[in-house]
């Protein structure tokens, strides 16, 4: 015990060292922020209201969104394990970019430009008015109608590879282009994360593609947001310590497995009346995440 504690004071005068080197605020690691990412905004932001059918009803977008990702491509059969399973899939990436939206629209940030070094929050905190416990760096918000909140849950998973985006806090001369001149840019840097060497993957002659994979959380459903942030028990951990920004995010909504049905195969409607059948509009994804600010 005595040598592991002789390791944390050496880390605690490392981190001390480092902040007074790069001259930065040494308290950044509690500078938390949130992150809403909107699934349809950004995945589908194409689809307006349509008319329709033989009456003329109206197809909203959110009833478009829903009929899209509960179908082929989205809707995919894999192998787990030993059993066959139907089960949403949504990739999607985090960037650090400008995003162009298309359609006329003016391209938006989608992480701030004006930070660095963005990390998905690893430590607990409670931070929520009402005293509920909000621990955690990732939450789903599942938005539609005839959702039975209450009575019904709504269980998915989270995965990525093994790639992180990290932008630089200091502007450096980047050449973008070979043959043209330097500009002053933050490059932003692709860091890989592999499998630990005492890890049996590790040893393997043909080393498969790392992933990270979440256990089966529980998403809110119509959980009431403001200002971008959501509360409540919609938190849970993952992936902490690694980078937010990365190419290969992917939320998994398992349906079926082995032939039989999961607590969240309610979302395909079967064998209720259209007025009846849950619709969602909407899969929203906050991410908590500490950042530092870039030096001007």
């Amino acid at each position: 015990m005595d040598d592991v504690q002789a390791l944390i004071d050496s880390v605690k005068t490392k981190a001390r060292q480092y902040c007074g080197r790069e001259a930065i605020d040494c308290d950044y690691n509690n500078n938390v922020r949130e992150l809403r990412f909107s699934v349809r905004e950004h995945l589908f932001g194409h689809l307006r209201d349509i008319v329709g059918g033989p009456n003329g009803r109206v197809i909203t977008r959110g009833e478009q969104f829903h009929n899209i990702i509960t179908q082929p491509p989205y809707l995919k059969r894999r192998v787990r394990g030993v059993d066959l399973a139907d089960q949403i899939e949504i990739p999607f990436g985090l960037h650090l970019n400008v995003t162009d939206r298309g359609g006329g629209e003016t391209p938006r940030w989608l992480i701030d430009p004006l930070e660095c070094n963005q990390i998905l929050d690893p430590r607990g905190r409670s931070l929520h008015t009402s005293g509920l416990s909000v621990d955690g760096n990732v939450a789903v918000n599942v938005i539609g109608r005839n959702l039975s909140e209450g009575t019904e849950s709504f269980n998915y998973q989270l995965s990525r590879g093994g790639v992180d985006y990290i932008r630089a806090c200091a502007p450096e001369s980047v050449v973008e282009e070979i043959g043209t001149s330097a500009v002053l840019d933050y490059p932003v840097r692709t860091r890989l994360t592999s499998y630990a060497p005492q890890s049996s993957q590790a040893a393997m002659e043909s080393i498969p593609a790392f992933f990270s994979r979440s256990g089966t959380f529980s998403a809110c459903l119509n959980e009431p947001n403001s200002a971008g942030t959501i509360g409540g028990l919609c938190w849970q951990f993952f992936a902490r310590d690694r980078s937010l920004s990365a190419p290969d995010w992917k939320l998994v909504v398992p349906l079926f497995v082995g032939g039989g049905a999961t607590d969240t195969a309610w979302v395909l409607g079967e064998g209720v009346s259209n007025e009846e059948r849950p619709i969602i509009e909407d899969i929203v994804l906050h991410f908590r995440y500490r950042s530092r600010p870039v030096e001007e």
